[in-house]
């Protein structure tokens, strides 16, 4: 067998690598000049941007990611997404761990009294919470690495987060969209500090999806202060945003965090997180199917995930996102938590054996 992994991403290689050695795949980085059937890969593996899409049948076999899958990726095709699966599905775990939504689109920051016009229920909201009982956040649709998000309480807080991040861009216009959300103001706490977990799935043909039961515990890089929402080191755990501060933890979705089980606001229902984390991606992968538009697996093609889930003090679960090309490295130490899957899926893909990490959670 023989695999081509592009070696853009060092990481990555190195995880293939470890995978697909134990399966006597040969691994090529050098791409072919010329794509034909007699290339004869069994697997393919590089950047969504370099990828001949046209040729992609000429491939391999199985070559990793998707063409379409905007509809679980960007935050408010996600948010559609899910409140149109819910619609006839009133018992639907997305109805509790899926934060109510709006989204929020304009051209320039002076315009948000015309745009909330248009988006009348997030208006509507803001009118209720004149007295700043509540929270929301604001996340632009196509934001990665925690880029202009911001917390707010009233329109006029709105309105100052818009200018400033105006007067920062130097394009002359551009349309900007965003998912508006009430922020979970109850979250479950780390010795002290806000968390979410970081959920790695691997979905393969059409479909079948595939839970790493080895996750990820993100900290935020100070400890949780509700009343100071300015504060975004106290409420941000992307590990980006925290930088060289960043704490990451190994927790084992069937057992809780590794090596550690107590420091915790309250005690850990890992069970619940469990198998409502299970429940979410299920019924969210199903939501996907439902829009080709926006997601359209193919028989010969796999894609890596990363799920973010806050843990509520109730030991509920929210889902906060889904990224695409998930950053790896941030495991840092943790690195067997990413090699483990990748074994696990050339297993699946090439060769057979017991799953060690991965557990099927959607066959459609």
């Amino acid at each position: 067998m023989k695999a081509f992994i592009d070696k853009n991403d060092i990481y990555v290689y190195e995880a293939w690598k470890y995978a697909l050695t134990p399966l006597d795949v040969d691994i090529c980085s050098e791409k072919p000049k010329a794509l034909d059937s007699k290339n004869n890969f069994d697997l393919w593996y590089e950047d969504y941007d370099s990828y001949d899409f046209d040729n992609r049948e000429k491939l391999a076999r199985y070559v990793y990611s998707y063409v379409y899958r905007k509809a679980i990726t960007r935050k408010n095709y996600l948010d559609s997404t899910i409140k149109q699966y819910r619609v006839k599905r009133p018992d639907s775990i997305l109805h509790t761990s899926w934060p109510e939504g709006y989204f929020l689109e304009l051209d320039y920051a002076e315009f948000l009294d015309d745009s909330l016009d248009e988006c009348w229920d997030l208006k509507q909201e803001l009118i209720d919470n004149e007295n700043g009982t509540k929270l929301f956040i604001i996340k632009p649709a196509l934001g990665d690495r925690a880029h202009g998000i911001h917390i707010f309480r009233t329109q006029n807080e709105l309105q100052t987060i818009l200018d400033k991040q105006e007067q920062e861009t130097d394009d002359d216009c551009q349309m900007r969209e965003y998912l508006v959300q009430e922020y979970i103001a109850d979250p479950q706490l780390f010795k002290g500090h806000k968390f979410h977990l970081r959920v790695y799935v691997v979905a393969i043909g059409k479909l079948k999806v595939y839970l790493n039961k080895k996750a990820l515990m993100l900290c935020s890089g100070s400890k949780y202060d509700p009343d100071n929402h300015f504060d975004l080191k106290s409420h941000l755990t992307n590990t980006c945003y925290q930088g060289e501060e960043a704490i990451v933890r190994e927790f084992d979705l069937e057992n809780g965090l590794v090596d550690c089980d107590s420091d915790f606001k309250v005690p850990l229902n890992v069970d619940r997180i469990y198998n409502q984390i299970k429940s979410t991606i299920s019924d969210l992968f199903e939501a996907a199917i439902g829009q080709p538009m926006g997601f359209q697996p193919l028989p010969n093609a796999f894609e890596f995930y990363g799920l973010d889930f806050l843990v509520t003090s109730s030991n509920d679960v929210k889902l906060l996102e889904v990224n695409a090309y998930p950053d790896f490295k941030q495991t840092g130490p943790l690195k067997h938590v990413v090699y483990q899957m990748f074994a696990d899926t050339a297993r699946i893909l090439l060769g057979n054996g017991e799953l060690q990490v991965l557990e099927c959670v959607l066959d459609s």
